[in-house]
């Protein structure tokens, strides 16, 4: 028996959708950047964060699909778990900057590649878990939003089911392609991360809490005011940069011992400053670039001025 859904209940939930395909792209390429800072990424290591990514990915659609056909209202299961998804990323964050600690590597050395495979898949699982995970309850939910009161005939029901999945397909490939251009255009380079995942989660939890408002679930309602509390919160500049530059120091602590004096992230990548002693060093994702002023250079250059 199909569930009864109003209009504006259905356009939340897409809307939701819409805008968790836009959550995944932005917090895929975020996680990524933030590993390639911390332990200087190539392209295996690359392939080993997509690859934990997908397998997050592959278990959640496995288990979502399992927990939707026992589920008695999955529309509910589909808001705590892309609220809880919005509550790891800000975390998923701090715990990358931080994983030399985590995983008791000597700073000013690499990271093992195995230790980045098995580190990077404990942060970046349980987020694109709930990516996958809500998936197939989406389908579910789309399908029910599309059936009729009537029982329909098996080739009917066969017909709605792909409709449903092709039309979540559709929604959460405008959100990524909408996303794209955005934090490629607008967020990355501008804003701090912290800014960027408040900004990102902000709406998914407003539309969130509006569903669960719509469906009378006034106790999980009151809890997800509670994330929308801290979200906005975490907008006010006093908060998102103090986190900023609380983790990022923890982060080049386990660089270099010389003092940080700048760091910012461009549209491209991670960009530190250091001086000592009239001396200031750029580093690019962590890595030593450029030194000045750098005499010995100077006077190689001079030297073959001065010959001619």
């Amino acid at each position: 028996m199909s569930i009864s859904y109003n209009l504006r209940v259905k356009r939340l939930f897409l809307a939701c959708y819409f805008l968790l395909g836009a959550f995944a792209l932005i917090s895929q390429a975020m996680i990524l950047r933030e590993f390639f800072v911390v332990v200087n990424g190539n392209e295996f290591i690359f392939g080993a964060l997509l690859a934990n990514w997908l397998l997050g990915i592959f278990i959640g659609a496995i288990l979502g699909s399992l927990v939707v056909g026992h589920g008695k209202n999955p529309l509910f299961m589909f808001i705590i778990a892309i609220l809880f998804m919005c509550g790891l990323l800000p975390i998923c964050i701090s715990l990358t900057r931080m994983l030399y600690s985590i995983s008791a590597t000597v700073p000013g050395t690499y990271i093992g590649f195995f230790k980045v495979l098995g580190y990077s898949g404990f942060i970046i699982i349980p987020l694109s878990f709930f990516v996958g995970f809500v998936f197939p309850i989406a389908a579910r939910v789309q399908e029910q939003m599309g059936a009729s009161n009537e029982q329909p005939q098996q080739s009917v029901k066969r017909r709605n089911s792909v409709k449903s999945i092709s039309q979540i397909y559709i929604y959460e490939a405008l959100g990524a392609l909408f996303s794209g251009v955005i934090y490629t255009f607008l967020l990355a380079g501008h804003l701090n991360a912290y800014l960027i995942a408040a900004l990102i989660t902000l709406p998914i939890v407003i539309f969130s809490s509006l569903l669960l408002w719509r469906l009378k679930y006034i106790k999980t309602f009151i809890i997800s005011l509670c994330f929308l509390t801290i979200n906005l919160m975490t907008l006010l500049p006093g908060v998102n940069r103090h986190l900023e530059k609380l983790t990022v120091e923890k982060r080049w602590a386990s660089v270099s011992s010389v003092p940080l004096s700048f760091s910012t992230d461009s549209r491209y990548q991670n960009i530190a400053v250091t001086s000592m002693f009239n001396q200031h060093n750029l580093y690019l994702n962590t890595m030593l670039t450029t030194v000045f002023p750098n005499d010995e250079d100077h006077m190689v250059l001079a030297a073959h001025l001065m010959c001619q």
